[in-house]
C-alpha cells in the first residue's frame, strides 16, 4: 500500500516528498495493493509445488500478520478496533485447530464482516476502511469457491 500511494500521488512525489510519506494511504490505494497482491499471488502459486499448503500457509500469514496489527493497535495507543481483532483472533486461532476446515473458517468470518459492515461500521483491513460491497463480493466469491470444492471441482485438490 504504501507504493500505492507513490502510484495514485506521483505529482506530489517531486514537489512534496515528505508530506507524501506522511500522507496516509486510503481505500483506493488498498484496492490497488490488493491487485498487485493478487497478481503476484497467482504467479507464485504456480512456481510451488505442494499447492494446498500454499492456500493454507498465506491465509496463516495474513490471518496472524493482521491480528497482531490489531493487538498492537489497541495495546499502543488504546484505540477500539476489537471488532477487528475478534475476527482476525477467530480466523487465525480458528484456523489453526480446525486446519482441514480454514475454508469454511474463512468464509464465515468473512461474511461475519460483511453482516457487521451492514449493522455496525464496517470492519477495516490494517487500519483502512474498506467499503460495505467489498465484504459482499468477497464473502459471495468464497461462497462459490466453497460449492465447487464441495461437489469435487479442481479447486478441491489445491
Amino acid at each position: 500500500m504504501f507504493l500505492m500511494k507513490f502510484v495514485t500521488k506521483f505529482p506530489m512525489v517531486f514537489e512534496y516528498p515528505f508530506a507524501l510519506l506522511a500522507y496516509p494511504s486510503g481505500t483506493f490505494e488498498f484496492y490497488l495493493a490488493l491487485l498487485v497482491i493478487l497478481f503476484i499471488y497467482r504467479n507464485e502459486y504456480k512456481k510451488t509445488k505442494d499447492k494446498g499448503s500454499f492456500h493454507y500457509d498465506m491465509f496463516l500469514l495474513a490471518a496472524g500478520s493482521s491480528f497482531f496489527y490489531y493487538f498492537t493497535i489497541i495495546t499502543l495507543y488504546s484505540e477500539d478496533v476489537f471488532i477487528e481483532i475478534g475476527l482476525w483472533f477467530f480466523l487465525f486461532v480458528s484456523s489453526v485447530i480446525f486446519k482441514k476446515y480454514w475454508h469454511e473458517i474463512l468464509l464465515v468470518g468473512i461474511a461475519t464482516a460483511s453482516v457487521l459492515s451492514i449493522v455496525v461500521e464496517v470492519p477495516a483491513i490494517m487500519g483502512i476502511r474498506v467499503h460495505m460491497a467489498f465484504y459482499l463480493l468477497l464473502t459471495m466469491l468464497l461462497f462459490i469457491l466453497l460449492i465447487k470444492k464441495w461437489r469435487g471441482s479442481k479447486w478441491a485438490q489445491t
